[in-house]
């Protein structure tokens, strides 16, 4: 039975141990009645079922595994298609081609460049430009972003924040002293590239504050190379900064002279340096009336450069006013108006060529709007000026009252009939002054002492038919062609320093009208009074109005030309008096100093 039961269970593949092969014989056999041939066979039978049974859970585990493997295959020759076409595509497409602007600089590029592929399909190029412009305005959240956090985690004390709140730079001017030399806006020329790390080691000494040997440095590169736009920027830009804190104009005018080489002159600076000198320059010679012819052929250049840039187009128009081409301002404002009919501070400006060509009922609107939609123009005390002028000429004085005290709300003015555009402060402030508290009494008694002489010697000018005025001292300086012609008033008036030095002011011979009406403009400052002498005017035929009183005068009078003036002449023949600038009492000696 044993021998029986190991043969069945080699035959069939079985793991039973003979012993338990035995048991099962046996227990069959007594259930069959010792049947043990039919035992062995329905042993087998069962077996055989239990086989099928293992082959089919055999054949589902491997398909189940079989399907796992296929998925897992599928993934991975999926991952790799995409890997293949992603290498394909980076490989195949061109870098990003970015539009250049005023303040980015040029990149030279090899022959075989993204330019020619540009060309070649511009439609890609314009996508690239996109997708460029689209990654810098995600950069440059990410970075601000960032900078937030890093403030928020870590809160420096007010001194180191003060100390980083005075170098950051205005909204409306870059200061490039703070962005490193080989980055934008202002890389060097193909010219400087040889002294590099000179001009880097200058200009590191510039930022550090390290003038003297930022100068040496910047002038060792112009030994080697004189024309090198690079070190002539650079050299201007540390004159320019010696020549903020030592307040020095000498110094000023040095670096205007670099710059002007670098932004007009040179023929090896390349577009951005050269953008950047016109804008430092610009910025320099603004407010010099020596340098004004400058400061035009500067913005000229600027506003060809870069056209669609409103601002160079406004400040260009604002210095034809000053140097009084209102034709070609006219051009300019009437050029961006028709660009943008809602730049009002376009329109104000148009407003002002009207008004100065007296055409008062046109300039009203044009000026009222821009005063009220304009910021610019809103904190402009000037445009008030001539608004409330207009309202004044045309009978409507109620309304210029109205707009002038909206001024004075704003700061502009110091009251409603005194209407200086620069107020220095702790000055006294009369419309009419008594001789004896200006300070200088003596000189205009010594004056009014020798007013014959000098009638007869003014009267003797056969000129008054022609001219209105006769100036005879101008902003500290004396007019000598004038002085040739009346040289005894010439000599009388020396005498009166406090008006034949006084830069801000006049002191002339004056022709009114024959019964003529005069408003006159107020004073662009409160720093200076004025004296009038009566020369030849016949008695009781000169009324003027100081602020809100009106007096009837016949000899030397003070008032100050911050305050509204009238003067009504009624006299039937031209009438002569002399008018006479001088510093107001109450301003110290180095404040008038300053002014020069």
């Amino acid at each position: 039975s044993v021998a029986h039961a190991q043969a069945v269970s080699s035959s069939t593949h079985l793991t039973f141990e003979p012993v338990l092969a035995l048991n099962a014989i046996m227990d069959v056999a007594s259930r069959r009645g010792g049947k043990r041939e039919e035992a062995a066979e329905d042993i087998s039978q069962d077996d055989m079922e239990s086989r099928r049974a293992r082959r089919r859970l055999g054949r589902e585990q491997v398909l189940q595994e079989s399907s796992a493997a296929t998925w897992l295959w599928a993934g991975v020759v999926v991952v790799l298609v995409l890997s293949m076409a992603f290498l394909y595509a980076s490989y195949n497409s061109a870098p990003p081609v970015r539009e250049r602007r005023p303040d980015t600089p040029t990149r030279e590029t090899s022959p075989k460049s993204f330019q020619e592929k540009a060309k070649a399909s511009p439609d890609k190029a314009k996508s690239f430009q996109d997708t460029a412009k689209s990654q810098d305005k995600v950069q440059d959240k990410v970075k601000s972003q960032k900078k937030a956090e890093s403030s928020q985690k870590k809160e420096k004390p007010e001194k180191h924040r003060a100390k980083e709140e005075s170098k950051t730079t205005r909204k409306s001017e870059v200061d490039l002293r703070n962005i490193p030399l080989l980055q934008r806006p202002v890389p060097p020329s193909d010219a400087d590239r040889p002294f590099v790390m000179e001009i880097l080691a200058a200009d590191k000494a510039s930022r550090s504050g390290k003038h003297r040997d930022a100068l040496e440095k910047f002038n060792e590169v112009l030994k080697q190379l004189p024309q090198s736009p690079r070190a002539l920027f650079g050299k201007a830009q540390v004159l320019e900064s010696m020549a903020l804190e030592k307040k020095s104009n000498k110094l000023m005018d040095s670096a205007i002279e670099f710059y002007q080489d670098v932004g007009l002159e040179s023929f090896l600076a390349n577009e951005d340096l050269k953008y950047n000198a016109l804008v430092r320059l610009a910025a320099c010679t603004e407010g010099r009336a020596k340098h004004q012819p400058l400061l035009l052929q500067a913005l000229e250049e600027l506003h060809h450069m870069d056209g669609e840039n409103p601002l160079y187009a406004r400040q260009l128009g604002v210095q034809y006013i000053a140097a009084s081409n209102m034709e070609k301002a006219n051009v300019i404002f009437k050029d961006l108006l028709r660009e943008n009919t809602e730049d009002y501070f376009a329109v104000g400006h148009v407003g002002f060529l009207l008004f100065s060509e007296g055409r008062y009922e046109d300039s009203l609107p044009l000026l009222l709007d821009a005063i009220h939609k304009d910021k610019e123009i809103q904190l402009n005390p000037k445009f008030y000026l001539y608004a409330g002028e207009v309202l004044t000429r045309l009978g409507r004085k109620d309304e210029a009252q109205a707009l002038y005290g909206e001024a004075v709300a704003l700061s502009l003015f110091p009251s409603v009939w005194q209407r200086s555009v620069y107020t220095e402060p702790g000055l006294r402030a009369m419309p009419w002054w008594v001789r004896n508290e200006t300070g200088y009494n003596s000189a205009l008694q010594a004056i009014e002492s020798n007013m014959s002489i000098i009638s007869e010697e003014v009267l003797s000018l056969d000129v008054w038919g022609v001219e209105e005025q006769l100036v005879l001292f101008s902003k500290g300086k004396k007019n000598a062609q004038a002085c040739l012609r009346a040289p005894q008033t010439c000599s009388i008036l020396s005498s009166f320093t406090e008006a034949t030095s006084c830069t801000r002011g006049q002191v002339m011979i004056r022709a009114l009208k024959p019964s003529s009406h005069t408003l006159l403009q107020t004073a662009a400052s409160n720093t200076q009074l004025q004296a009038f002498l009566p020369l030849d005017i016949p008695s009781s035929s000169l009324t003027v109005r100081s602020g809100e009183e009106a007096r009837q005068v016949n000899e030397l009078f003070v008032v100050d030309g911050s305050f509204e003036q009238e003067w009504w002449y009624t006299g039937d023949r031209p009438g002569l008096i002399l008018s006479m600038e001088a510093w107001h009492p109450d301003l110290p000696l180095s404040t008038r100093r300053n002014f020069h």
